[in-house]
């Protein structure tokens, strides 16, 4: 499953182009270029399903980085 996604910069309108390797109600697994660019908190912009999350990152490795969805956003 690779689904198209932005990352959502915080304190910024800025956004990052990642992909969706793995997801599930309660987080994801995304793959970016630059993963040292999001913090701890952030938010997830998925257009296939128009829907914002909010994001705890729980992990990083390389270019990808484990998130942990902490709320939904419309």
């Amino acid at each position: 499953m690779k689904i198209g996604a932005n990352a959502i910069i915080a304190n910024s309108d800025s956004t990052i182009d990642c992909t969706i390797l793995d997801f599930s109600d309660s987080g994801a697994k995304v793959q970016m270029e630059d993963v040292d660019i999001i913090s701890a908190r952030s938010k997830l912009f998925i257009p296939d399903v128009d829907h914002i999350y909010e994001c705890e990152v729980v992990w990083r490795d390389g270019k990808y980085i484990g998130v942990k969805f902490v709320k939904g956003l419309s």
